[in-house]
């Protein structure tokens, strides 16, 4: 049930992850657009300079704040990407922990079929000395 659980969780956090991957690359492709923009402002003749300059402020300022987003996303990609980590190595343990278990049982299952069969040959041993 943890397992199945963790399993969940992985898949979720793995979704995550691609989402905010795709965002990222979203916000790059913003900026690019960006700044081209300004390059074009930039380019115009002298009476655009003025309106230039200020839709350069304005895309330097977008871009500024899109570049703090950026940062954000990839600390928050970062993290996630740790927590994943965990939860893989969580898994590990976890699926250890199972085959432990079931060879475990497995050799307990082993163990009382022997003994069965002891007990059986034993009691057989004595009905044919009585």
């Amino acid at each position: 049930r943890a397992y199945a659980t963790q399993e969940t969780e992985l898949s979720q956090l793995t979704t995550a992850l691609e989402s905010k991957s795709l965002e990222v690359s979203e916000l790059r492709a913003q900026l690019v657009k960006m700044e081209d923009r300004v390059q074009r402002a930039e380019r115009g003749g002298e009476s655009a300079r003025e309106e230039a300059q200020r839709r350069a402020e304005v895309a330097e300022a977008e871009a500024a704040g899109l570049r703090d987003e950026l940062r954000d996303k990839a600390r928050l990609l970062r993290e996630k990407e740790s927590e994943v980590e965990g939860l893989q190595k969580h898994v590990g343990h976890l699926k250890v922990e199972r085959d432990t278990t079931l060879d475990r049982l497995q050799r307990r299952e082993s163990q009382e079929e022997h003994d069965k069969a002891l007990l059986r040959k034993e009691s057989e041993a004595r009905r044919g000395a009585a």
